[in-house]
């Protein structure tokens, strides 16, 4: 049996590369593959050679690397990128000064691809003088193939046939190259994320896309390499990761804003604009009613089928070792409080609703800055269709606490509910930002993308629902009333039948069914 913890600790160290428990298997068969392919005696004696020669190791590494990606992935990014963030910067650049956009972990280069198409067709000739595009991957494979810029009809699976046909050339094997006069204007090199310093000409970025990319590493790498970016980051520049990753990587290191409904990062300008690090929703200069110490007190209490995030993202703090948290006075007499919020809870697993509503009155007159019976008392009074009540509820939720998912997750349905498909998206993302792991929020985006036709964002919605409930998350959905009487199963087929139809049909696919859940 193949010992892969000596070989899992290496490459941690070297590169923040981590490995799942399912991807075990996979690791110990390319070791034996590996010690069987060089001729050697034992794993120990391959261990003690990638321990002495790098090209071995980054050969070793190239096997173990996925690199599934595909042109125009999120696009929402890539439109915010063109349509705000590149017009706003190129202002500030001086005559003659190019606008450097660096793609951190390219992999086979389809971001880095779409980054300059886009550019193209919105600047025309004159990007190849105002832009530098650059992308960088530890992946030697990966680094020769996006160099090369041939790529599969898999490649374009979100992409539409008029711009595939613009900006390639197909050869033979149904495989199409990108046109030389994208290619000539990206340079693509070797980097591992986790080493400093990088090289110089991948520094005083004004943009840098880092998307996909931190899923491999565990969160002490995370947060080193979030940082190294950061440091070659220009003042007022942004840094874009993808939109599951973005509430996790808010370490306080760079300011994490909004722009048209997306989340991303800038780096500040040390002339008071204004900015304040997190805070993803501004509330108008009001203060919040009770500090976030007191909401984490309060989501501790969470019924046992609540998310580890939610509800309102926050992690549980209970049977936590070594940390002692001090109750706030307005919580004096919880117990009490609890008792009370969990006879509601209860009635409402039985559907009785009028019960329920009775509770959650008494204990919101004693204590009105109850959230989370509050949030109880919306979803209830949703389900039976007091949809303007609800709302108000939650509108006034989010006053107190802007960071509490339910919230925005509710005024998703109510949104959707009266047809109100923009809107809706809007607030189911700003639920998955707040809670990436809770799978509601990312299904009923990717329900309403596909009515409207965005196959794109509907496929990687319906692939984050899946992602989530194989790691065990379906009882992990961050609400205080759940709303479905779909069993988990039922929820991964139509995930999986959905995206499926679309990327098989996506003229039809797209369109969605009209009966949602």
């Amino acid at each position: 049996m193949t010992d892969t913890l000596p070989f899992q600790k290496l490459i941690q160290e070297q590169t923040g590369i981590r490995f799942e428990k399912s991807t075990l298997e996979i690791l110990a068969a390319e070791i034996r593959n590996m010690v069987y392919g060089k001729g050697l005696k034992s794993e120990e004696e391959y261990y003690r050679l990638l321990l002495r020669d790098s090209k071995e190791f980054f050969e070793f590494l190239n096997l173990l690397t996925v690199n599934e990606t595909y042109f125009f992935r999120e696009e929402a990014h890539i439109r915010l990128f063109t349509q705000k963030l590149v017009p706003e910067l190129l202002q500030k650049k001086s005559s003659g000064q190019k606008l450097r956009i660096f793609s951190a972990g390219c992999s086979t280069g389809e971001e880095v691809y779409s980054l300059v198409i886009a550019l193209r067709e919105k600047y025309g000739k004159e990007a190849e003088y105002l832009f530098f595009v650059q992308g960088a991957d530890i992946d030697r494979r990966a680094v020769q193939k996006a160099r090369e810029g041939i790529y599969s009809q898999r490649a374009f699976r979100m992409t539409g046939d008029l711009r595939r046909e613009m900006w390639f050339t197909e050869t033979a094997a149904k495989q199409f190259r990108v046109a030389d006069s994208i290619r000539n204007q990206v340079r693509f090199s070797m980097l591992n994320l986790l080493s400093r310093p990088y090289p110089e000409e991948l520094g005083q970025n004004d943009i840098i896309f880092y998307r996909n990319v931190s899923i491999y590493f565990d969160e002490i790498s995370r947060k080193k390499i979030f940082r190294n970016l950061a440091d070659t980051l220009l003042p007022g520049g942004y840094l874009i990761v993808s939109s599951t990753e973005t509430l996790s990587h808010d370490y306080k290191i760079l300011h994490l804003i909004q722009k048209d409904g997306v989340f991303l990062f800038r780096k500040g300008t040390g002339t008071g604009d204004g900015e304040k690090r997190g805070g993803i929703f501004p509330l108008s200069g009001r203060k919040r009613k009770r500090p976030l110490s007191a909401a984490r007190k309060y989501f501790a209490h969470s019924p046992e089928n609540a998310s580890d995030c939610a509800p309102g993202g926050f992690e549980k703090t209970e049977n936590r070792p070594g940390r002692q948290e001090k109750v706030p006075q307005q919580q004096s007499d919880s117990r009490e409080s609890e008792n009370v919020y969990q006879q509601a809870a209860a009635a409402v697993q039985k559907k009785e609703y009028a019960k329920a509503l009775a509770c959650l009155n008494r204990l919101l007159r004693a204590e009105p800055s109850h959230i989370r019976a509050a949030s109880l008392k919306a979803a209830v009074l949703l389900n039976q269709g007091k949809s303007e009540e609800a709302g108000h509820i939650c509108e006034d939720i989010i006053k107190q606490d802007s960071l509490f998912m339910e919230a925005y997750f509710l005024l998703g349905l109510i949104a959707n509910t009266a047809d109100r498909k923009t809107e809706a998206l809007k607030r189911f993302r700003e639920a998955s930002y707040i809670c990436p792991g809770a799978w509601p929020p990312h299904f009923y985006s990717a329900r309403i993308s596909q009515t409207l036709g965005d196959r794109g964002k509907a496929v990687r919605e319906y692939g984050s629902v899946l992602r989530i409930l194989e790691q065990g998350g379906f009882r992990k959905h961050g609400l205080s009333f759940f709303p479905f009487a779909f069993t988990e199963e039922d929820i991964r087929h139509l995930c999986r039948y959905n995206r499926e139809k679309i990327v098989s049909d996506p003229v039809n696919g797209a369109k969605g069914e009209k009966n949602g859940i």
